[in-house]
């Protein structure tokens, strides 16, 4: 090819620029790798002092068996019982939605009568320093972890604290709220059924008693069966509604959750490493640039479109 061929030929210069950028890129970072080596050993350093400094957290997990809803009372029926325990708007809010069950119990942990409950009796407004209860709910959140395992049937509750003795104790402690709300529950609907047959129950066997005619009698002792039988389906409602059973008890944890010493360093190597490339490689475009009038002009005219003073740049 003739060197016409080649200054008519803007493909090969392309081809020729961007070997002659990698080039110099890689001479550049081969030239700067002691300043590289410091800045990014700078940063992993930083980054271990920072990750002893940090106090260590725990993590402690429960589970519990996703209870199945009884036939005398629906999920809907159950929420609605929440009216008076947690307020209008609370239960409301839990009705929207034809819940599947382990949703619904997910809510039911989210209730503002756990948290409460949980922050009075671990006295979690001092022991997260926060100055309001609102504040002191949002960090409670924030340190506890929800989890729906639908394949198996259960729902993982995790805390993290600082002690892992309190983190396990304290979920425990949700599951035990849990069991509370889940009786008051039931006795709020399966027990005033049960007491509703129970007052049938006496009224029927005075109805029986009195009566003398051996037809009528045979009446009145089928509907008592059939009192009966609705009492003991209401008494059996009333004991499986608050059945949790727990498939995992919390035990403190012996290794932290956080922090992650070893990802923070890995990250932060990596990290200083973009970042220390990154830096001698627009050093090295600056100080090009001071010895072109071309390049200065580019600089300027780069500076001047991410300045902040917005008049100047609209008058341009």
């Amino acid at each position: 090819m003739s060197s016409v061929d080649q200054n008519n030929n803007p493909e090969l210069d392309q081809d020729d620029e961007g070997a002659i950028s990698l080039i110099e890129i890689a001479t550049t970072i081969g030239l700067h790798k002691y300043t590289i080596a410091k800045i990014t050993g700078a940063i992993t350093l930083i980054t271990i002092v920072v990750s002893l400094i940090l106090t260590p957290m725990f993590t402690a997990k429960t589970l519990f068996v996703v209870p199945t809803p009884v036939q005398g009372a629906s999920a809907a029926q159950m929420l609605g019982n929440l009216g008076g325990i947690m307020g209008g708007g609370g239960a409301a809010s839990l009705l929207g939605g034809g819940k599947s069950p382990d949703e619904m119990y997910l809510e039911f942990l989210k209730t503002k009568l756990i948290q409460d409950e949980l922050i009075k009796e671990f006295d979690l407004q001092k022991r997260y320093d926060k100055s309001s209860l609102e504040k002191t709910e949002k960090e409670l959140k924030k340190r506890t972890k929800l989890t729906s395992l639908k394949k198996a049937g259960l729902i993982s509750i995790e805390i993290e604290d600082e002690d892992p003795k309190v983190a396990a104790e304290m979920a425990n402690a949700y599951v035990t709220l849990l069991k509370g709300m889940m009786e008051t529950m039931a006795l709020t609907e399966s027990g005033q059924r049960r007491e509703y047959y129970k007052q049938e129950l006496i009224r029927a066997k005075k109805e029986l008693d009195g009566v003398t005619d051996y037809r009528d009698m045979k009446v009145r002792e089928s509907v008592l069966a059939v009192i009966l039988n609705q009492l003991e389906v209401a008494t059996l409602d009333t004991a499986r509604e608050s059945l949790i059973q727990v498939a995992e008890v919390a035990v403190p944890p012996e290794k932290k959750s956080f922090p992650k010493r070893g990802l923070m360093v890995l990250l932060s190597a990596i990290g200083g490493l973009l970042i220390s490339i990154l830096y001698v490689l627009v050093k090295k475009s600056f100080d090009t640039a001071q010895e072109s009038p071309q390049e200065r002009t580019r600089w300027h005219q780069l500076k001047a479109a991410w300045s902040m003073n917005l008049k100047r740049n609209r008058a341009k």
